[in-house]
């Protein structure tokens, strides 16, 4: 059985995952799976994995026998298994909020936002048969530099080393960093955030051009605190390619995991701002390599509110919105880097709502996510949609 790590980074290896021929005229939804709330887990979220049977793999942030959230496997047929339950206990993580990628051979690797021998969350290894292994725990400033409280996905480079944020730790400031895992469980500090004009609190992950450049957006930190762009050379070095702004029609607190397309232009969402003076409903960016930044689309909460992330699928976005919509429980929509906007599908509580995750896509037209609640259970769906 074939797997990819969706999250490979090297300049345009995501686009090439993720194309598929023509454009969506219309969109058609349907729910694969109800999460239950019960063995299976509650509110999945974070990034998805499919392999080449059709089988989806993903993580709850909580829910299974010990509340405390599961790793599942959903078949093309729609039988779940619950490869992990997470139980916080032994050393074990709980909490996993950044989803999970896969290796060549099926193993599955995420981190847990919590848990571990120090409540400071860990980053493990599920094996194709559900076997778990604890790859590294986080120590916070306690106790070392590494960091504390992941909440992202990782992402791999070729060499299969993967990288992630953690939303504190780091050093005194506990503003949270950007670190580096082996497949072994080698943990590296690459970047500790300081705050003033430098981020923090960087709740998305990464991506990674070809050159081994990192790029992400932190929550927090800036001028108004409101968050940042950033690139970190391999070296370490970190350099600020936009500030965002309360004050402007800018967005603000940016919490996902960016793109970048062939120009090497990052694009990402902001959870607020949009409106001058104003929280707004979030906003679409594009930041050039050189520090330019565009607010591609602003929402207005009836097209969405509080966007979770885009992916690229050729030369269009697409991405969810965890509020807005027609009944006010998220949207998915499609988005050209020209400012074309279409909202393909509002949720209504029967399909899902509150969908906090980046949509994957199977290359033949048909995009995955997951919604944190709805549903027939009220605990979150699995979904596909059908581009036409």
């Amino acid at each position: 059985m074939n797997y990819v790590f969706f999250r490979v980074a090297a300049l345009g290896s995501a686009i090439i995952l993720l194309i598929f021929a023509g454009s969506a005229q219309a969109a058609s939804l349907k729910v694969i799976y109800n999460f239950t709330g019960g063995p299976d887990g509650t509110g999945p979220r974070g990034t998805l994995v499919r392999d080449s049977s059709g089988a989806i793999f993903g993580a709850t942030k909580s829910g299974g026998a010990y509340e405390f959230g599961t790793v599942f496997k959903v078949s093309a047929t729609g039988k779940v298994t619950s490869l992990h339950v997470f139980s916080g206990a032994g050393g074990d993580g709980s909490k996993p909020e950044g989803g999970v990628i896969a290796d060549a051979q099926g193993n599955l690797y995420g981190t847990t936002s919590a848990g571990g021998e120090n409540g400071l969350g860990i980053v493990f290894k599920i094996t194709p048969t559900g076997a778990e292994k604890i790859l590294y725990t986080f120590q916070g400033i306690c106790c070392g530099s590494d960091g504390s409280f992941p909440m992202s996905a990782l992402v791999a480079n070729a060499k299969g080393n993967m990288y992630g944020t953690t939303y504190k730790g780091g050093n005194s400031s506990d503003l949270g960093t950007v670190f580096k895992v082996t497949p072994r469980g080698a943990e590296t500090l690459v970047y500790a955030f300081a705050g003033g004009t430098d981020g923090a609190n960087p709740g998305g992950g990464l991506a990674i051009d070809n050159r081994g450049n990192f790029y992400g957006a932190s929550y927090a930190g800036g001028t108004d605190n409101v968050g940042v762009v950033y690139r970190i050379a391999s070296g370490g070095a970190e350099t600020v390619l936009h500030t965002f702004s309360w004050e402007t029609a800018d967005g603000s607190q940016p919490n996902d995991v960016p793109v970048i397309d062939d120009h090497g232009n990052m694009y990402g969402t902001t959870l607020r701002g949009g409106m001058e003076g104003s929280g707004g409903y979030g906003t679409v960016y594009r930041v050039t390599h050189s520090g330019v930044e565009t607010i591609v689309h602003t929402f207005d909460d009836i097209d969405g509110a509080d966007p979770t992330g885009v992916i690229l699928v050729g030369k269009v976005l697409y991405g969810v919105a965890a509020a807005g919509g027609a009944n006010g429980l998220g949207t998915i929509f499609k988005l050209k880097p020209n400012g074309g906007f279409k909202v393909l599908h509002s949720f209504d509580g029967t399909d899902g709502s509150g969908p906090a995750c980046q949509l994957i896509s199977d290359g033949a037209g048909t995009l995955y996510g997951t919604t944190t609640a709805g549903g027939t259970f009220g605990f979150g769906t699995l979904f596909k949609l059908t581009l036409k």
